[in-house]
Protein backbone atom coordinates (compact mmCIF):
# COMPACT_ATOMS: atom_id res chain seq x y z
CA UNK A 1 0.00 0.00 0.00
CA UNK A 2 1.35 3.42 -0.95
CA UNK A 3 1.97 6.06 1.68
CA UNK A 4 -0.99 8.51 1.64
CA UNK A 5 1.38 11.30 2.69
CA UNK A 6 3.86 12.31 0.04
CA UNK A 7 6.13 14.01 2.52
CA UNK A 8 6.73 14.50 6.22
CA UNK A 9 5.65 18.12 5.81
CA UNK A 10 2.23 17.04 4.50
CA UNK A 11 1.85 14.60 7.38
CA UNK A 12 2.75 17.25 9.97
CA UNK A 13 0.29 19.68 8.37
CA UNK A 14 -2.49 17.11 8.54
CA UNK A 15 -1.76 16.40 12.21
CA UNK A 16 -1.59 20.11 13.01
CA UNK A 17 -4.94 20.83 11.34
CA UNK A 18 -6.56 17.79 12.96
CA UNK A 19 -5.40 18.95 16.41
CA UNK A 20 -6.79 22.43 15.75
CA UNK A 21 -10.15 20.94 14.81
CA UNK A 22 -10.28 18.61 17.83
CA UNK A 23 -9.39 21.49 20.17
CA UNK A 24 -12.20 23.55 18.65
CA UNK A 25 -14.68 20.69 19.10
CA UNK A 26 -13.73 20.41 22.77
CA UNK A 27 -14.13 24.18 23.24
CA UNK A 28 -17.56 24.10 21.62
CA UNK A 29 -18.53 21.17 23.89
CA UNK A 30 -17.41 23.21 26.92
CA UNK A 31 -19.40 26.20 25.67
CA UNK A 32 -22.46 23.95 25.66
CA UNK A 33 -22.02 23.16 29.38
CA UNK A 34 -19.54 20.32 28.99
CA UNK A 35 -17.42 21.33 32.00
CA UNK A 36 -20.37 21.02 34.39
CA UNK A 37 -21.36 17.72 32.81
CA UNK A 38 -17.83 16.36 33.14
CA UNK A 39 -17.74 17.40 36.79
CA UNK A 40 -20.94 15.48 37.51
CA UNK A 41 -19.53 12.43 35.73
CA UNK A 42 -16.30 12.68 37.75
CA UNK A 43 -18.26 12.79 41.03
CA UNK A 44 -20.28 9.73 40.06
CA UNK A 45 -17.12 7.91 38.97
CA UNK A 46 -15.67 8.54 42.44
CA UNK A 47 -18.84 7.23 44.10
CA UNK A 48 -18.85 4.18 41.80
CA UNK A 49 -15.27 3.47 42.76
CA UNK A 50 -16.37 3.50 46.43
CA UNK A 51 -19.22 1.16 45.49
CA UNK A 52 -16.77 -1.34 44.06
CA UNK A 53 -14.74 -1.22 47.26
CA UNK A 54 -17.89 -1.95 49.29
CA UNK A 55 -18.86 -4.85 47.04
CA UNK A 56 -15.32 -6.27 47.24
CA UNK A 57 -15.52 -6.10 51.03
CA UNK A 58 -18.87 -7.93 50.90
CA UNK A 59 -17.34 -10.60 48.64
CA UNK A 60 -14.38 -11.09 50.98
CA UNK A 61 -16.79 -11.51 53.87
CA UNK A 62 -18.81 -14.15 51.97
CA UNK A 63 -15.72 -16.03 50.88
CA UNK A 64 -14.86 -16.52 54.54
CA UNK A 65 -18.42 -17.44 55.50
CA UNK A 66 -21.14 -18.16 52.92
CA UNK A 67 -23.77 -17.56 55.62
CA UNK A 68 -22.30 -14.26 56.76
CA UNK A 69 -24.81 -11.58 57.73
CA UNK A 70 -24.40 -8.02 58.81
CA UNK A 71 -24.50 -7.15 62.45
CA UNK A 72 -27.69 -5.53 63.74
CA UNK A 73 -27.72 -1.87 62.72
CA UNK A 74 -24.70 -2.31 60.44
CA UNK A 75 -24.98 -1.03 56.86
CA UNK A 76 -22.44 -0.57 54.06
CA UNK A 77 -21.13 2.89 53.32
CA UNK A 78 -22.65 2.53 49.86
CA UNK A 79 -25.50 0.04 49.56
CA UNK A 80 -26.28 -2.27 46.63
CA UNK A 81 -29.36 -0.24 45.71
CA UNK A 82 -27.34 2.96 45.78
CA UNK A 83 -24.72 1.31 43.57
CA UNK A 84 -27.36 0.44 40.97
CA UNK A 85 -28.69 4.02 41.09
CA UNK A 86 -25.22 5.55 40.63
CA UNK A 87 -24.34 3.21 37.76
CA UNK A 88 -27.60 4.05 35.97
CA UNK A 89 -27.01 7.78 36.45
CA UNK A 90 -23.42 7.44 35.21
CA UNK A 91 -24.61 5.68 32.07
CA UNK A 92 -27.17 8.42 31.45
CA UNK A 93 -24.57 11.17 31.82
CA UNK A 94 -22.06 9.35 29.62
CA UNK A 95 -24.74 9.04 26.94
CA UNK A 96 -25.53 12.73 27.25
CA UNK A 97 -21.82 13.57 27.03
CA UNK A 98 -21.49 11.57 23.81
CA UNK A 99 -24.52 13.37 22.38
CA UNK A 100 -23.16 16.80 23.30
CA UNK A 101 -19.77 15.96 21.79
CA UNK A 102 -21.51 14.79 18.61
CA UNK A 103 -23.39 18.09 18.36
CA UNK A 104 -20.18 20.06 18.95
CA UNK A 105 -18.35 18.05 16.27
CA UNK A 106 -21.20 18.54 13.80
CA UNK A 107 -21.23 22.32 14.32
CA UNK A 108 -17.47 22.68 13.88
CA UNK A 109 -17.27 20.38 10.85
CA UNK A 110 -20.20 22.20 9.22
CA UNK A 111 -18.35 25.51 9.57
CA UNK A 112 -15.23 23.97 8.00
CA UNK A 113 -17.14 22.35 5.12
CA UNK A 114 -18.99 25.61 4.45
CA UNK A 115 -15.82 27.70 4.19
CA UNK A 116 -13.21 25.15 3.03
CA UNK A 117 -10.22 26.99 4.60
CA UNK A 118 -7.15 26.20 2.45
CA UNK A 119 -4.42 27.20 4.92
CA UNK A 120 -3.71 26.82 8.63
CA UNK A 121 -4.26 30.55 9.12
CA UNK A 122 -7.61 30.39 7.33
CA UNK A 123 -8.64 27.38 9.41
CA UNK A 124 -7.72 29.20 12.63
CA UNK A 125 -9.84 32.19 11.62
CA UNK A 126 -12.84 30.01 10.74
CA UNK A 127 -12.64 28.11 14.04
CA UNK A 128 -12.18 31.20 16.19
CA UNK A 129 -15.05 33.00 14.47
CA UNK A 130 -17.28 29.96 14.96
CA UNK A 131 -16.31 29.76 18.64
CA UNK A 132 -16.42 33.56 19.07
CA UNK A 133 -12.95 33.45 20.63
CA UNK A 134 -11.15 36.24 18.79
CA UNK A 135 -7.58 36.66 20.05
CA UNK A 136 -4.48 38.50 18.93
CA UNK A 137 -3.38 35.28 17.26
CA UNK A 138 -6.68 35.24 15.37
CA UNK A 139 -6.12 38.80 14.17
CA UNK A 140 -2.64 37.89 12.93
CA UNK A 141 -4.03 34.84 11.14
CA UNK A 142 -6.78 36.96 9.57
CA UNK A 143 -4.20 39.49 8.37
CA UNK A 144 -2.17 36.65 6.82
CA UNK A 145 -5.27 35.31 5.07
CA UNK A 146 -6.18 38.74 3.71
CA UNK A 147 -2.63 39.24 2.45
CA UNK A 148 -2.70 35.87 0.68
CA UNK A 149 -6.06 36.75 -0.88
CA UNK A 150 -4.59 40.04 -2.12
CA UNK A 151 -1.64 38.22 -3.69
CA UNK A 152 -3.98 35.68 -5.30
CA UNK A 153 -6.06 38.49 -6.74
CA UNK A 154 -2.95 40.17 -8.14
CA UNK A 155 -1.82 36.90 -9.71
CA UNK A 156 -5.28 36.33 -11.20
CA UNK A 157 -5.41 39.83 -12.63
CA UNK A 158 -1.89 39.49 -14.04
CA UNK A 159 -2.80 36.29 -15.89
CA UNK A 160 -6.44 36.98 -16.67
CA UNK A 161 -6.08 40.40 -18.25
CA UNK A 162 -3.97 39.28 -21.27
CA UNK A 163 -6.35 36.35 -21.82
CA UNK A 164 -9.39 38.60 -21.79
CA UNK A 165 -7.72 41.06 -24.18
CA UNK A 166 -6.89 38.29 -26.60
CA UNK A 167 -10.35 36.75 -26.42
CA UNK A 168 -11.78 40.18 -27.19
CA UNK A 169 -10.00 39.95 -30.57
CA UNK A 170 -12.13 36.96 -31.63
CA UNK A 171 -14.34 38.57 -34.30
CA UNK A 172 -17.31 36.23 -34.02
CA UNK A 173 -19.15 37.16 -30.82
CA UNK A 174 -20.92 33.78 -30.60
CA UNK A 175 -17.63 31.92 -30.87
CA UNK A 176 -16.06 34.31 -28.37
CA UNK A 177 -18.80 33.65 -25.79
CA UNK A 178 -18.53 29.90 -26.39
CA UNK A 179 -14.74 30.01 -25.89
CA UNK A 180 -15.15 31.89 -22.61
CA UNK A 181 -17.64 29.23 -21.48
CA UNK A 182 -15.13 26.51 -22.39
CA UNK A 183 -12.48 28.13 -20.22
CA UNK A 184 -14.96 28.42 -17.36
CA UNK A 185 -16.24 24.84 -17.61
CA UNK A 186 -13.03 23.13 -18.76
CA UNK A 187 -14.61 21.71 -21.95
CA UNK A 188 -11.40 20.90 -23.83
CA UNK A 189 -13.06 19.16 -26.78
CA UNK A 190 -15.28 22.15 -27.54
CA UNK A 191 -12.35 24.51 -27.02
CA UNK A 192 -10.22 22.67 -29.61
CA UNK A 193 -13.12 22.83 -32.06
CA UNK A 194 -13.53 26.60 -31.60
CA UNK A 195 -9.78 27.18 -31.50
CA UNK A 196 -9.40 25.58 -34.93
CA UNK A 197 -11.89 28.08 -36.36
CA UNK A 198 -9.69 31.06 -35.50
CA UNK A 199 -7.13 32.54 -37.86
CA UNK A 200 -3.51 31.48 -37.73
CA UNK A 201 -2.27 34.77 -36.27
CA UNK A 202 -4.72 34.59 -33.36
CA UNK A 203 -3.84 30.94 -32.64
CA UNK A 204 -0.15 31.85 -32.64
CA UNK A 205 -0.74 34.67 -30.11
CA UNK A 206 -2.71 32.30 -27.89
CA UNK A 207 -0.02 29.63 -27.93
CA UNK A 208 2.64 32.21 -27.08
CA UNK A 209 0.53 33.53 -24.23
CA UNK A 210 -0.01 30.03 -22.80
CA UNK A 211 3.68 29.24 -23.17
CA UNK A 212 4.71 32.37 -21.29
Amino acid sequence: MSNPYRSLEAFEREVRRRNMVEDAILKRYQQRGGDALDERIAILNTVNKGSRVCRQADLARLEKDANAMREKGERPIISVSETRLYITKSEQLETRRAEEMAVARSQIMTAIERTQPPTDDALRVVLDLELNTITEETRKALAAVQEEMRKDQERDEKHAKPIHLLLAQVPDTTQRSAMIDCLRTGDEAKWRELFALQNEEWRKKWNELMHN
